[in-house]
């Protein structure tokens, strides 16, 4: 059951965008298609995640999506949809290309009335940052005439709504653009296309993917929409242009398509890739709201990780993270207290098969069989791992794209997750583009000092932590310090190991004895010695076996790669930061993040559920 007092702002979001035709031909019809593929995709996606609506509120499309938005808000419980207006500049600026239109003579007006009734709930209104120097931007801004540099501004708007659109709802004819920045332009950028930005105005924060990536995750759903006075009829075909999303709903109207049409063999490969990292998304994103949605975390929102508006995300992250850890080690714990006296008695049992005795004997081994096999279902059954390791993915996925936040470096087209992952773990992909999200709506300074203590000297002092070969409390050795307990570990094993060498090698120079001597002196002696072989052995699997379960070498060897790196970082970070420099902390993200999965991947195999 979910916990209605608590807010959504705790969940990720899941994000719908909308692009579309300025002069819309009739826009009011055009409501219920709108109407319905909102109402679709709310529907669709699980009651436990909140839905973002990017809108640049455009005359035409977007303002009319907005006010289908507006509606649908009020009816929606618990604020589940956020509207997010995205403007291209200032609103003074914006609101002159809303006068004087022939084709929708009231559009000022309605642009303010729309603002205005975002403001009176909790939506948002931000400027899309850019890449134009100052004195280039303040003409833009101030020029009617349309020049290359004002319709790049438009193009970022449009670009930055389809980048960070886990679907985009477009209201397009589907012929290409008239000019820079168009609808065409847009969901062709959606769908993998490369986009032409006019000379010197490209913004690095949105280029387009490499042919490698295939598109921006997402899909684009396409409403048929005709332009005012176009004298078309609306039965343009886009289907020959663009690969269809595999889905086995039926969308109630328009058409889903993940990506631009190739070849027949390309688009049948991408086709069946982006369906099912859509589909592994919205999966992932379900099981994490559904748990992150119940926590209760504190209210207050600290920048300490350069995250603004979605610290309440990471902190119930990492909060969901300890928690189910703590639940997943409990049950590992359980199954070592089951498996323990179940290993001992095997080991004895033989001594009284056809007794009484061994009958009992036998009887505790199987229900500690059934007990092992009960806990390992249990644990199989609620994922427990694959939820912690998803919380802490996120988590750390957050946490590393706010540190960029705060070093003030831009978001690129190359993932921090690397692509190889990019089916198996979309949900971290997604969380960066939350957490990208306060690089757009804050704006900061580079502030070296802040970036050393904040970033790279916490997370020293985190690693140099972990990597220390003592520990002050036997939990703190099982659990905080991994090249400390996998040094014991292996220490341990490989002492009980030789135990059993020696012992093996007693006994068989007694039974030697006994046998060449044909005495009798050590009967009971070498009973003891093969309990004492097999209890070595059994003790030096044991070791080795929760070794493996814990992690402990893949995490230490991890931690002692990002220690590197890290103290090179800290030494190269020098004065003003350069492109290089920038270049640096990105790439150090990027490795963290390499780190943390490849880590995760380790973890995964080593689930309790796989030792059956």
């Amino acid at each position: 059951m979910l916990n209605k007092d608590v807010p959504f702002e705790n969940c990720l979001p899941f994000i719908i965008g909308v692009t579309g035709h300025r002069d819309l031909d009739q826009p009011e019809r055009y409501k219920d298609d709108i109407r319905k593929a909102l109402t679709f995709w709310l529907d669709e996606v699980d009651p436990s995640t909140p839905i973002w609506f990017l809108s640049g509120l455009a005359i035409g499309a977007d303002l009319l999506a907005t006010e289908v938005a507006l509606e649908l808000q009020e009816t929606v419980k618990d604020k589940k949809l956020k509207i997010i207006g995205c403007l291209p500049m200032p609103l003074e600026n914006y609101a002159m290309d809303f006068e004087g239109l022939q084709y929708a003579p009231a559009a000022r007006e309605k642009l303010y009335n729309v603002i205005a009734q975002l403001k009176k709930d909790e939506n948002e209104l931000i400027e899309v940052r850019h890449s134009l120097s100052h004195e280039t931007y303040h003409s833009a801004i101030h020029d009617k005439s349309y020049s290359s540099a004002r319709n790049s501004l438009y193009l970022n708007q449009g670009l930055f709504i389809a980048k960070y659109s886990n679907v985009l709802i477009s209201l397009w004819d589907g012929k290409e653009a008239k000019g820079i920045g168009g609808t065409a332009d847009i969901v062709r950028y959606k769908l993998g296309d490369k986009v032409s930005w006019p000379v010197g105005t490209e913004n690095p924060a949105l280029q387009s993917t490499s042919d490698f990536d295939g598109q921006t995750p997402g899909l684009v759903h396409h409403l048929l929409a005709s332009r005012h006075n176009s004298g078309e009829s609306l039965t343009i075909n886009c289907k020959t242009e663009f690969t269809q999303h595999i889905t086995n709903i039926s969308i109630p109207i328009g058409e889903l398509y993940s990506s631009i049409g190739k070849s027949e063999k390309a688009d049948s490969f991408l086709q069946s890739f982006l369906s099912r990292e859509f589909k592994k998304l919205t999966s992932d994103l379900t099981l994490f709201n559904r748990q992150a949605r119940d926590l209760e975390i504190g209210q207050e929102h600290d920048n300490d990780v350069g995250l603004e508006e979605t610290a309440s995300i990471f902190k119930a992250a990492d909060a969901l993270a300890l928690l189910t850890q703590t639940t997943y080690r409990n049950f590992v714990l359980v199954f070592f207290l089951l498996a323990i006296p179940g290993y001992c008695l095997y080991e004895i049992s033989s001594n009284w098969v056809n007794t009484g005795v061994g009958l009992g004997i036998f009887s505790i081994i199987f229900m500690v069989i059934l007990s092992c096999w009960w806990v390992i279902k249990k644990t199989t059954n609620q994922d427990i791992k694959w939820k912690y390791q998803l919380a802490r993915g996120v988590a750390e996925a957050m946490r590393v794209r706010g540190f960029l936040n705060i070093a003030n470096v831009e978001p690129s087209a190359t993932t921090l997750i690397p692509r190889r992952f990019r089916l198996h773990f979309p949900l971290l992909n997604h969380a960066v583009s939350v957490a990208e999200f306060d690089w757009w709506r804050h704006p900061s300074e580079f502030n070296k000092q802040y970036i050393e203590q904040k970033w790279l000297h916490d997370q020293l002092n985190f690693l140099n932590s972990r990597l220390q070969q003592s520990a002050n409390s036997f939990s703190e050795l099982l659990y905080k310090r991994p090249s400390y307990a996998a040094n014991l570990a292996s220490k341990f094993s490989r002492g009980f190991f030789y135990g059993a060498i020696f012992t093996g090698v007693a006994l068989m120079v007694l039974m030697s004895i006994q046998y060449m001597f044909k005495v009798t002196l050590f009967l009971h002696l070498n009973t003891w010695l093969m309990l004492l072989l097999q209890y070595n052995l059994m003790i030096s699997g044991l070791i080795m076996l929760w070794s493996e379960l814990a992690g402990y070498e893949v995490t230490a060897k991890g931690y002692e790669s990002l220690e590197e790196l890290y103290k090179r970082a800290q030494i190269l970070l020098t004065d003003e930061l350069t492109p290089s420099k920038k270049q640096m902390l990105l790439d150090l993200a990027h490795e963290a993040m390499v780190e943390h999965v490849m880590w995760t991947t380790a973890e995964m195999k080593n689930d309790l559920k796989n030792k059956q």
